[in-house]
């Protein structure tokens, strides 16, 4: 099941992605990580782009296109491991109970993912270009 809420684990793995490597427990380390994290307001990932975010006007307020762009490229990797991993009987298994109805298998779930990236990659893209600025990539 892909994670399309986050957690705890997902503000670690997000704060270390230039680590080249991904967690799957917590540590006393990552506590501490997150409360630092908190406590300075190192929260753009949860604010900026969580669930019932809102955009905001000040620039500081983003990271730099180059995290942005890191932090995604972590994700797709780590999508790519795990769908790779995966056989066609794995991919047939139901989604937990709580899992939206239109995912109703972990195919569809990769499915979601795909096309959500896209969605949001053709909207900044068309924002961008709609103000005169050249594609980032």
């Amino acid at each position: 099941y892909v994670q399309h809420m986050g957690s705890d684990l997902t503000v670690v793995n997000s704060a270390r992605v230039s680590f080249g490597r991904e967690k799957d427990s917590i540590d006393d380390r990552d506590k501490k990580l997150i409360k630092y994290l908190a406590k300075h307001k190192h929260t753009s990932t949860l604010l900026l782009f969580g669930l019932g975010s809102q955009p905001t006007s000040n620039i500081d307020d983003y990271p730099a296109v180059e995290e942005v762009l890191a932090f995604m490229d972590g994700r797709r990797q780590r999508l790519l491991q795990v769908l790779e991993e995966c056989g066609a009987e794995q991919l047939a298994v139901q989604t937990p109970e709580g899992a939206p109805e239109f995912m109703p298998d972990f195919a569809s779930v990769f499915e979601t993912a795909i096309w959500h990236e896209g969605l949001h990659s053709g909207q900044l893209s068309l924002i961008r270009r709609s103000l005169g600025f050249e594609p980032l990539v």
